[in-house]
């Protein structure tokens, strides 16, 4: 197994950056969604570009020349002459409006601002991100699931033959049924609980022992498990709790696995599009209180003698009582 680092974190996870999504590779998904209908290239382009202009004036009041030199970063063949054709059309369609600014020392120039058209066209633009993020985290969990599939051979797991508990950081999904199955076809012929709420959970066979609680407050005694997983996405606010009651409750010498979707660990050393949701999750979504790697690293070394992570279709982290 893979040790986890001395407390750092990849570049990745460490860099604050203002918002900014990539309507490159957004644009095409998004309007899927229903965001707007299949153009030429050309149009296409006008709209990326647009969309990435209202995305800039969310955060701030810009004139012309400055939203140009933003926008060349990514399209460096985009006249200034053409960019003002499209900002005019902005204001056209009521998302933008330009203000006159009287120059001090130089000459006038318009500034532009969103209108409340502007804004709701933004939010929708986030929303149908969010909805992009949540339609590749549950492919994701498909995907993971066929790696799982081979997880009692897996040579970095080693399972007790004493009792075991699944649960969810926050709550269980449907389509989080697969990995459950999985989990619990590896752990048969031992008792298995279970805590969260799953609809079809009766077609999951043999049904585990179903728990009343939280994984941060469960009605048992210490000392009981020999494994346990805890699957999902954790949150800071609870994160902490929840590893707290799994010491209390795993035997000296148990296992504690944590498995993290697009988790960013610091053996990457390259942006992948799990960083890029990851990211997009954190930075766009901050009422999410989604966690970092460097403060789930930093949480279990402080609790557990023994920590590492490793790849398994997600990151896997695991942590030794």
């Amino acid at each position: 197994m893979t040790t986890l680092s001395n407390g750092t974190c990849s570049e990745n996870t460490s860099r604050k950056h203002s918002l900014r999504i990539d309507a490159e590779q957004v644009d095409s998904r998004v309007r899927d969604y229903g965001v707007g209908k299949r153009e030429s290239p050309r149009m296409a382009l006008k709209s990326r570009v647009q969309d990435e202009i209202l995305l800039l004036l969310s955060n701030e009041f810009l004139h012309g020349y400055a939203i140009w030199n933003a926008v060349l970063r990514d399209y460096p063949d985009l006249r200034l002459n053409t960019l003002y054709r499209w900002m005019n059309d902005l204001e056209t369609r009521g998302l933008v409006v330009g203000t006159i600014e009287l120059g001090v020392r130089g000459p006038n120039r318009k500034v532009y601002s969103l209108t409340h058209n502007g804004r709701q066209r933004v939010f929708l633009l986030i929303r149908n991100a969010f909805k992009l993020v949540i339609d590749v985290y549950k492919k994701y969990q498909l995907f993971s699931a066929l790696h799982f599939s081979n997880l009692s051979q897996f040579s970095e797991i080693s399972f007790s033959n004493s009792r075991a508990l699944i649960a969810p950081f926050d709550q269980f999904y449907d389509f989080d049924h697969n990995l459950l199955q999985i989990l619990i076809d590896a752990m048969r012929g031992r008792r298995v609980d279970f805590v969260g709420r799953l609809q079809d959970i009766s077609n999951i066979h043999p049904r585990p022992h179903i728990l009343k609680g939280t994984i941060q407050n469960l009605p048992v005694k210490k000392d009981v498990y020999g494994d346990i997983w805890l699957l999902g996405i954790p949150k800071r606010r609870t994160f902490s709790t929840s590893i707290e009651e799994c010491k209390r409750l795993l035997r000296r010498g148990g296992t504690l696995y944590l498995a993290i979707p697009f988790l960013i660990s610091s053996n990457d050393r390259a942006p992948v599009f799990g960083s890029f949701i990851t990211t997009a999750m954190i930075h766009i979504f901050p009422e999410l209180e989604l966690i970092e790697f460097h403060e789930i690293e930093s949480i279990m070394k402080s609790h557990f003698r023994e920590t590492g992570i490793f790849e398994l279709g997600i990151p896997i982290v695991w942590a030794k009582k």
